[in-house]
Protein backbone atom coordinates (compact mmCIF):
# COMPACT_ATOMS: atom_id res chain seq x y z
CA UNK A 1 0.00 0.00 0.00
CA UNK A 2 1.37 3.51 -0.93
CA UNK A 3 0.92 6.22 1.67
CA UNK A 4 4.09 8.70 2.92
CA UNK A 5 6.63 7.01 5.18
CA UNK A 6 7.33 9.84 7.10
CA UNK A 7 6.20 13.98 7.36
CA UNK A 8 6.58 16.27 4.39
CA UNK A 9 10.03 18.38 4.47
CA UNK A 10 11.67 15.48 6.55
CA UNK A 11 14.98 14.27 5.12
CA UNK A 12 16.59 10.41 4.99
CA UNK A 13 20.61 12.13 5.31
CA UNK A 14 22.24 15.43 6.03
CA UNK A 15 25.41 16.40 5.22
CA UNK A 16 28.45 16.48 7.05
CA UNK A 17 28.88 16.35 10.14
CA UNK A 18 25.89 14.68 10.78
CA UNK A 19 24.52 10.71 9.62
CA UNK A 20 22.38 8.72 10.01
CA UNK A 21 22.03 6.02 13.27
CA UNK A 22 20.96 2.61 12.03
CA UNK A 23 17.19 3.04 12.28
CA UNK A 24 17.36 6.35 10.21
CA UNK A 25 17.50 9.12 12.74
CA UNK A 26 20.01 11.68 12.49
CA UNK A 27 22.73 12.06 15.37
CA UNK A 28 25.62 13.97 15.36
CA UNK A 29 28.94 12.06 14.22
CA UNK A 30 30.55 12.83 17.74
CA UNK A 31 29.62 14.83 20.58
CA UNK A 32 29.11 18.50 19.22
CA UNK A 33 29.03 21.33 21.67
CA UNK A 34 27.84 24.55 19.65
CA UNK A 35 27.07 28.11 21.47
CA UNK A 36 25.60 31.40 20.54
CA UNK A 37 26.03 34.03 23.36
CA UNK A 38 24.51 37.44 22.95
CA UNK A 39 24.00 40.82 24.65
CA UNK A 40 21.34 43.30 23.15
CA UNK A 41 24.41 44.74 20.73
CA UNK A 42 26.18 41.52 19.63
CA UNK A 43 26.10 38.17 19.10
CA UNK A 44 28.76 35.62 18.92
CA UNK A 45 28.56 32.25 17.32
CA UNK A 46 30.84 29.32 18.03
CA UNK A 47 30.57 25.57 16.48
CA UNK A 48 32.67 22.50 18.05
CA UNK A 49 33.89 24.32 20.60
CA UNK A 50 34.73 22.59 24.81
CA UNK A 51 32.34 22.65 27.61
CA UNK A 52 35.28 24.89 28.91
CA UNK A 53 34.58 27.49 25.96
CA UNK A 54 31.36 27.55 26.42
CA UNK A 55 31.28 28.08 30.13
CA UNK A 56 33.95 30.90 29.49
CA UNK A 57 31.50 32.25 27.22
CA UNK A 58 28.84 32.28 29.96
CA UNK A 59 31.22 34.68 32.27
CA UNK A 60 31.37 37.38 29.60
CA UNK A 61 28.25 37.71 27.88
CA UNK A 62 24.55 38.83 28.90
CA UNK A 63 23.00 35.01 27.93
CA UNK A 64 24.40 31.71 25.92
CA UNK A 65 22.72 29.39 24.79
CA UNK A 66 24.85 25.74 24.67
CA UNK A 67 23.68 23.31 22.43
CA UNK A 68 24.72 19.54 22.87
CA UNK A 69 24.21 16.69 20.50
CA UNK A 70 25.08 13.35 21.40
CA UNK A 71 26.83 14.17 25.00
CA UNK A 72 29.83 11.48 25.93
CA UNK A 73 30.41 11.15 29.31
CA UNK A 74 33.37 13.17 29.34
CA UNK A 75 31.02 15.97 28.03
CA UNK A 76 28.23 15.01 30.94
CA UNK A 77 31.43 14.99 33.22
CA UNK A 78 32.38 18.57 32.34
CA UNK A 79 29.12 20.22 32.90
CA UNK A 80 28.66 18.87 36.17
CA UNK A 81 32.44 19.93 36.93
CA UNK A 82 32.05 23.33 35.29
CA UNK A 83 28.37 24.48 35.37
CA UNK A 84 27.47 22.63 38.96
CA UNK A 85 25.12 20.79 37.36
CA UNK A 86 23.49 18.25 40.21
CA UNK A 87 24.57 14.48 39.09
CA UNK A 88 20.96 13.48 38.78
CA UNK A 89 19.50 16.12 36.88
CA UNK A 90 22.99 15.43 34.99
CA UNK A 91 21.61 11.21 34.85
CA UNK A 92 18.11 12.44 33.52
CA UNK A 93 19.08 14.24 30.88
CA UNK A 94 20.25 11.59 28.65
CA UNK A 95 17.79 9.03 30.32
CA UNK A 96 15.75 7.67 27.15
CA UNK A 97 12.84 6.60 29.69
CA UNK A 98 12.18 9.57 31.20
CA UNK A 99 8.65 11.48 30.86
CA UNK A 100 8.74 15.41 30.80
CA UNK A 101 9.15 17.07 33.85
CA UNK A 102 10.58 20.14 35.56
CA UNK A 103 12.86 20.17 38.69
CA UNK A 104 14.80 23.17 40.32
CA UNK A 105 18.25 22.68 41.52
CA UNK A 106 19.36 26.00 43.71
CA UNK A 107 19.46 28.62 40.60
CA UNK A 108 18.88 26.31 37.73
CA UNK A 109 15.57 24.89 36.18
CA UNK A 110 16.06 21.51 34.90
CA UNK A 111 13.42 20.82 32.14
CA UNK A 112 12.78 16.97 30.31
CA UNK A 113 10.75 17.08 27.66
CA UNK A 114 10.42 14.98 24.29
CA UNK A 115 10.75 15.12 21.05
CA UNK A 116 9.22 13.54 18.02
CA UNK A 117 11.39 11.62 15.93
CA UNK A 118 10.34 9.55 12.62
CA UNK A 119 12.19 6.40 11.62
CA UNK A 120 11.20 2.68 11.04
CA UNK A 121 8.55 3.76 13.27
CA UNK A 122 7.22 6.97 15.00
CA UNK A 123 9.35 7.90 18.73
CA UNK A 124 10.18 10.00 21.01
CA UNK A 125 13.27 10.73 22.24
CA UNK A 126 14.50 13.18 25.33
CA UNK A 127 15.33 16.74 24.67
CA UNK A 128 16.55 18.20 28.53
CA UNK A 129 17.18 22.31 29.37
CA UNK A 130 19.60 23.63 32.24
CA UNK A 131 17.79 27.40 32.82
CA UNK A 132 19.91 29.67 34.77
CA UNK A 133 19.69 33.76 34.74
CA UNK A 134 22.43 33.65 32.42
CA UNK A 135 22.77 30.64 29.79
CA UNK A 136 20.61 28.03 28.34
CA UNK A 137 21.76 24.12 27.92
CA UNK A 138 20.03 22.00 25.57
CA UNK A 139 21.01 18.49 25.62
CA UNK A 140 19.36 16.08 22.78
CA UNK A 141 20.78 12.99 21.37
CA UNK A 142 19.41 13.72 17.72
CA UNK A 143 19.91 16.33 16.09
CA UNK A 144 17.18 18.26 16.02
CA UNK A 145 16.68 20.91 12.97
CA UNK A 146 13.67 22.89 14.18
CA UNK A 147 16.49 24.37 16.43
CA UNK A 148 17.92 26.38 13.59
CA UNK A 149 14.92 28.68 13.66
CA UNK A 150 15.53 29.80 16.89
CA UNK A 151 19.52 30.16 15.71
CA UNK A 152 18.22 32.43 12.48
CA UNK A 153 16.48 34.45 14.92
CA UNK A 154 19.40 35.09 17.00
CA UNK A 155 21.88 36.11 13.90
CA UNK A 156 19.44 38.60 13.09
CA UNK A 157 19.21 40.10 16.34
CA UNK A 158 15.42 40.01 16.76
CA UNK A 159 14.97 42.98 19.88
CA UNK A 160 12.56 40.74 21.69
CA UNK A 161 15.09 37.82 21.62
CA UNK A 162 18.59 39.57 22.13
CA UNK A 163 17.21 41.93 25.09
CA UNK A 164 15.47 39.49 27.39
CA UNK A 165 16.93 37.21 29.58
CA UNK A 166 17.94 33.12 29.53
CA UNK A 167 14.14 32.40 30.24
CA UNK A 168 12.60 34.26 27.46
CA UNK A 169 15.23 31.93 25.13
CA UNK A 170 14.28 28.69 27.13
CA UNK A 171 10.48 29.87 26.37
CA UNK A 172 11.70 30.16 22.71
CA UNK A 173 13.11 26.73 22.22
CA UNK A 174 10.01 25.37 24.10
CA UNK A 175 7.95 27.24 21.69
CA UNK A 176 9.92 25.61 18.50
CA UNK A 177 10.09 22.55 19.83
CA UNK A 178 6.18 22.03 20.44
CA UNK A 179 5.37 23.38 17.31
CA UNK A 180 7.08 20.48 15.66
CA UNK A 181 4.93 18.05 16.96
CA UNK A 182 2.54 19.47 14.46
CA UNK A 183 3.41 17.85 11.37
CA UNK A 184 3.98 14.69 12.51
CA UNK A 185 0.41 14.25 13.71
CA UNK A 186 -1.11 16.15 10.88
CA UNK A 187 0.93 13.45 8.95
CA UNK A 188 -0.61 10.45 10.33
CA UNK A 189 -3.97 11.88 10.54
CA UNK A 190 -3.27 12.38 6.86
CA UNK A 191 -2.13 8.95 6.56
CA UNK A 192 -5.68 7.72 8.25
CA UNK A 193 -7.65 9.76 5.84
CA UNK A 194 -5.98 8.06 2.85
CA UNK A 195 -6.52 4.66 3.82
CA UNK A 196 -10.11 5.17 4.79
CA UNK A 197 -10.38 6.26 1.07
CA UNK A 198 -8.51 3.61 -0.19
CA UNK A 199 -11.02 0.59 1.94
CA UNK A 200 -14.14 2.74 0.67
CA UNK A 201 -12.68 1.48 -2.83
CA UNK A 202 -11.40 -1.84 -2.35
CA UNK A 203 -11.85 -3.17 1.75
CA UNK A 204 -9.38 -5.17 2.91
CA UNK A 205 -8.26 -6.48 6.60
CA UNK A 206 -5.12 -5.53 5.86
CA UNK A 207 -6.36 -1.87 5.20
CA UNK A 208 -8.10 -1.85 8.26
CA UNK A 209 -5.26 -2.92 10.46
CA UNK A 210 -3.43 -0.33 9.06
CA UNK A 211 -5.78 2.28 10.15
CA UNK A 212 -6.10 0.72 13.94
CA UNK A 213 -2.28 0.81 13.86
CA UNK A 214 -1.86 4.61 13.29
CA UNK A 215 -4.67 5.22 15.27
CA UNK A 216 -2.48 3.90 18.24
CA UNK A 217 0.61 5.49 17.10
CA UNK A 218 -1.29 9.08 17.36
CA UNK A 219 -3.13 7.41 21.10
CA UNK A 220 0.64 6.42 22.34
CA UNK A 221 2.42 9.72 20.88
CA UNK A 222 0.16 12.11 22.97
CA UNK A 223 -0.23 9.97 25.62
CA UNK A 224 4.15 10.69 25.70
CA UNK A 225 3.87 14.37 24.75
CA UNK A 226 0.68 15.06 27.72
CA UNK A 227 2.75 15.22 30.98
CA UNK A 228 4.85 18.39 29.18
CA UNK A 229 1.70 20.64 29.21
CA UNK A 230 1.85 20.47 33.04
CA UNK A 231 5.56 20.14 32.99
CA UNK A 232 5.45 23.51 30.65
CA UNK A 233 2.62 25.21 32.53
CA UNK A 234 5.07 24.85 36.21
CA UNK A 235 8.18 26.42 33.70
CA UNK A 236 6.13 30.04 33.66
CA UNK A 237 5.75 30.02 37.81
CA UNK A 238 9.67 29.31 38.17
CA UNK A 239 11.45 32.88 39.24
CA UNK A 240 14.78 32.93 37.64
Amino acid sequence: MDFPSRPPGTRDSEASPHALNKVGRLRAAMPRVDVIAYTPTEVLEEHDVTVGRARELVEKYAVTWVDIVDPSGRTLEELETLFGFHPVAIEDSVNQDHGPKIETYDDVVFVVARTIVWAEEIETDPFSLFVSKSFVVTIHEKVFPPLEDVRIRLRKRMPRLVKSGADYLAYTIIDVLVDSYSPHLDHLQDVIDRLESEIVANPTGAGINRIHEVRKDITLLRRALRPQRDAFGNLSRVDL
